[in-house]
């Protein structure tokens, strides 16, 4: 049926939405003539692996913002990209400016040499709880995947974790969490709903919050300030 509302609305040019996910960007957490890093905000594609019509990926945003050209060595559609983090979670990223810096860094990724962890925050299930760290040990898709979990605080509903990523399966992090009874606020569970919604940004509260590549680059950066919107209950002040 035919509507004003309906016939008014436009989509967001590739242009507007390119500039929109480059404008949520801060300054660069790390910069030379080889790579650059950045603290990747929730609702930003690491990259995409189809059409970017109307979409901003990470490399678009990031050569929008500073004016840089980043490594086509992986293709177009993942300019500069050596690794990912999911489009809801946010936190510190890579990417490369040359061909040589690209090459060094999937090696690096590849050989385990980059040490990444993250702060989560996940839903007491089932009266689930952690003292100490532990590793946790749960194939991914029939392949070893291995995450160190770090109870930091917590309460009778929910958990501030510290999770350092030993292996980089796709949803490592997520998927260890959950297996620990800890799904995080924010994730989709059956029947697709999500645990808890934030009231003011509806992300996932994982953040990868520091990468180090031994010898190249060291950087961290805090969550995002719409962590302290959700009701948790958790001091948070040590880690925002």
């Amino acid at each position: 049926a035919f509507s004003k509302k309906r016939a008014a609305y436009r989509k967001p040019t590739k242009r507007g939405v390119v500039a929109a996910a480059a404008a949520s960007l801060g300054q660069p957490l790390y910069e030379d003539d080889q790579l650059i890093a950045v603290a990747k905000p929730n609702g930003v594609l690491s990259m995409t692996e189809g059409t970017t019509k109307g979409v901003a990926t990470l490399p678009d945003a990031i050569e929008h913002a500073y004016g840089v050209t980043l490594s086509d060595l992986g293709g177009p559609l993942a300019r500069g990209v050596v690794h990912r983090l999911d489009r809801d979670v946010s936190g510190c990223m890579v990417l490369a400016k040359t061909r040589r810096a690209h090459a060094l860094l999937v090696r690096a990724f590849a050989a385990r040499r980059v040490e990444k962890t993250y702060l989560a925050v996940g839903v007491v299930q089932d009266g689930a709880s952690l003292t100490g760290p532990i590793i946790i040990d749960e194939p991914i898709q029939a392949k070893p995947a291995e995450t160190e979990v770090e109870p930091l605080a917590s309460n009778a509903d929910f958990a501030l974790l510290r999770c350092k990523a030993r292996t980089g399966r796709k949803h490592q992090v997520r998927k260890h969490c959950a297996a620990l009874g800890f799904p995080l606020v924010g994730e989709v569970s059956p029947p697709k709903k999500r645990v808890i919604e934030s009231p003011s940004h509806k992300g996932i509260m994982l953040h990868a919050y520091c990468l180090h590549v031994p010898g190249v680059v060291d950087v961290s950066c805090p969550p995002p300030e719409w962590w302290r919107a959700v009701p948790l209950g958790l001091a948070l002040d040590d880690v925002l």
